[in-house]
């Protein structure tokens, strides 16, 4: 596949990473756009690209890029996708593609054209998932009978910018940020969005503005319990990972990307990921245009997180 020049959108540790993804498929960085300066130049300085504070400048209309990346804050999704769209090129747009403040409908009308918006949900990238993903689908498992999906990560002071835990730049809080992979993954494994029983938001770190804490139940179509549990925690997590028990199986995904599965055949697993690799199985997803990870598509999870936030009582980010 040819080469392609990309401009990417944010200067923090995921556009880091991002960036390494692209060069190592064998694309070119050419542009760096950051609200801080110093930032945008030191990626760009790493790559010999070229860096700019805003999109609105000039000079970036000049820069020969044939794709882009947005890897800013939540809250600037939205917007940056509408300037972006208007190069009529591939976008990837970071998880969550939007807040649940914005109204989707300009996104999904842009959608509507030829352009091409990929949205960056990596764990479903991981060769561990696609296993599961089949074995479940080719009915190896057999029926199932539960679902659990633990997302619990240890929060140091240097784990997520401070953003993260402001909701008028985040637009919420362990929900959206980690929530939005649980329930993608709900999503693509069981081909549905289960029905909505019981959530509980709760903070766990005093000085947050918002949620580190989302207990969810859910119910499939023929009664199977589904439980997401995620929080940001300040000790290390005993359990965490995803796991499906069916009458003929079981499937394990760990966060570290291992997995196992267990059936009446035989006995698989595979080993644990490198920090790149999510970022490159995903770039090379999204050159080749693979199908899943559209705006409307994801258009379902954010429903979801919106009314499990409209729901409870103690929380309001509007």
């Amino acid at each position: 596949m040819k080469s392609i020049g990309v401009l990417i959108v944010g200067a923090g540790s995921m556009a880091h990473r991002h960036a390494a993804a692209i060069q190592a498929y064998g694309d070119r960085v050419v542009a760096v756009v950051d609200q801080i300066p110093m930032r945008a130049t030191e990626l760009a300085q790493m790559y010999q690209a070229v860096a700019f504070e805003n999109l609105q400048d000039s000079r970036v209309s000049e820069i020969a890029f044939e794709s882009a990346v947005i890897a800013s804050p939540t809250m600037e999704h939205y917007q940056q996708t509408l300037d972006l769209l208007k190069y009529k090129i591939p976008l990837l747009v970071e998880k969550p593609h939007r807040s649940p403040l914005q109204d989707p409908v300009f996104l999904t009308m842009a959608e509507g054209s030829k352009e091409y918006v990929f949205v960056g949900m990596t764990t479903r990238h991981w060769p561990g998932f696609r296993e599961i993903k089949e074995t479940l689908h080719s009915g190896q498992l057999g029926t199932m009978i539960s679902y659990s999906d633990r997302l619990h990560y240890l929060l140091t002071p240097d784990s997520l910018p401070n953003w993260y835990f402001d909701p008028k730049i985040s637009g919420g809080g362990v929900l959206l940020t980690n929530g939005v992979h649980a329930f993608d993954r709900v999503l693509d494994l069981l081909r549905e969005m289960p029905t909505l029983v019981s959530a509980q938001l709760s903070s766990i770190f005093p000085n947050h503005k918002c949620e580190d804490s989302a207990e969810i139940q859910l119910k499939t179509a023929l009664n199977s319990p589904v439980s997401l549990s995620m929080s940001w925690v300040p000790y290390e997590p005993i359990e965490t990972g995803l796991m499906i028990h069916c009458s003929k199986g079981e499937a394990k995904l760990n966060m570290d990307g291992s997995w196992s599965i267990s059936t009446l055949d035989n006995e698989r697993s595979g080993p644990a990921l490198g920090t790149t690799d999510p970022f490159l199985l995903q770039w090379q997803a999204f050159r080749e245009h693979t199908p899943g990870f559209e705006l409307a598509r994801l258009e379902l999870t954010m429903k979801m997180i919106e009314t499990i936030y409209r729901n409870n009582s103690g929380v309001n980010y509007e």
